[in-house]
């Protein structure tokens, strides 16, 4: 039977890859660097869910633009094609 040791990890046990080679991960980092690594993933997808929200909200902006546009250029068409046939018929 091996017997491993069991560390209690505190922000004063140093930083670094000084871990014995039972405590380290799959990667070679110990469990504060792990800890640290998955605190910044979260920070980027929550970052990335923030800004993914943010581009929804304004891509509906430009899309009622976008309609808008449309209705007043087909809006236009029609009052261009109407205006000479008037104009031929009543003068």
């Amino acid at each position: 039977m091996v017997r491993k040791r069991v560390y209690i990890m505190n922000d004063e046990t140093p930083k670094g890859n000084i871990m014995p080679e039972e405590t380290k991960c799959a990667l070679g980092l110990n469990p504060i660097d792990m800890g640290r690594l998955f605190e910044t993933v979260d920070t980027i997808k929550k970052n990335t869910d923030e800004i993914v929200k943010h581009l929804d909200e304004q891509n509906g902006r430009i899309h009622h633009l976008e309609q808008w546009r449309a209705y007043m250029l087909g809006g236009i068409a029609i009052i261009a094609i109407i205006i000479p046939i008037i104009t031929k018929y009543v003068v």
